[in-house]
């Protein structure tokens, strides 16, 4: 049978950090229409990129981080990008991975306390597969609430500082979700030759490593094809 990648795949390939987020201590004020929009715009536009980074589309045009994300956030998600980019790679070779991405988006509160807002929207992705035959799945569907964390900027926009994935660890982890650290470089670090030490994430109290891994050393195809032939059935047939 062809299509034999599921999400449960994700398990098995090198993956990495997400941003950890701030929780206001007081409860915060429902955030006003025009907050809200800016909220919507800057989620939709963040997640979908997330998505894109596993698609084909990331060989076209490699994923970098989103606008209106703070510069802390920013270079953790060019790192993440980076790794899913090479998860899709992987995921083309096995099955021929997915050709683009659908994400739709409700936000399901938004309060502000202060300078920081707090907004919970829930994630309607399809990660469609390029040549679906007849029987077979066409996309792999997934539904995933996040908490977000926004922090206001001198000249009164909001930026995006944080995101925490409300993932069901018991099953089958979304594509564009990862789940181990990944290495973030420090900001004054040189491009090439001798570089400084990667700055440390953290996910879940545990440290990134100090070193740089290579991105494909973690896989071991034949197990990750195995395991996909057991459970591909998973993905949601549309």
């Amino acid at each position: 049978m062809r299509r034999t990648v599921s999400a449960a795949l994700l398990a098995f390939v090198v993956v990495g950090a997400t941003a950890p987020t701030a929780q206001a201590d007081e409860p915060g004020t429902p955030a006003s229409a025009e907050d809200t929009a800016q909220f919507t715009g800057i989620a939709e536009a963040y997640l979908q990129k997330r998505a894109e980074a596993v698609t084909a589309l990331s060989a076209e045009l490699p994923p970098s981080a989103p606008a209106d994300v703070s510069p802390d956030l920013a270079g953790v998600l060019e790192a993440e990008f980076a790794a899913l980019a090479e998860q899709g790679r992987v995921l083309e070779g096995v099955n021929g991975g997915y050709s683009h991405a659908e994400v739709d988006l409700l936000v399901d509160q938004a309060t502000v306390t202060g300078d920081t807002a707090t907004v919970e929207v829930t994630e309607d992705t399809k990660l469609h597969y390029p040549d679906p035959q007849p029987g077979e799945p066409t996309a792999e569907e997934y539904s995933l609430p996040h908490t977000l964390t926004y922090t206001k900027a001198l000249d009164g926009t909001w930026e995006l500082t944080g995101d925490l994935a409300r993932v069901d660890w018991t099953g089958p982890a979304p594509t564009t979700q990862l789940t181990q650290p990944v290495d973030v470089p420090a900001p004054d670090s040189e491009p090439e030759g001798d570089k400084a030490a990667p700055a440390q994430t953290e996910q879940d109290g545990l440290d990134a490593p100090t070193e740089e891994p290579d991105p494909t050393s973690g896989y071991n195809y034949g197990y990750m094809a195995s395991y996909a032939d057991r459970h591909w059935k998973q993905a949601s047939p549309l």
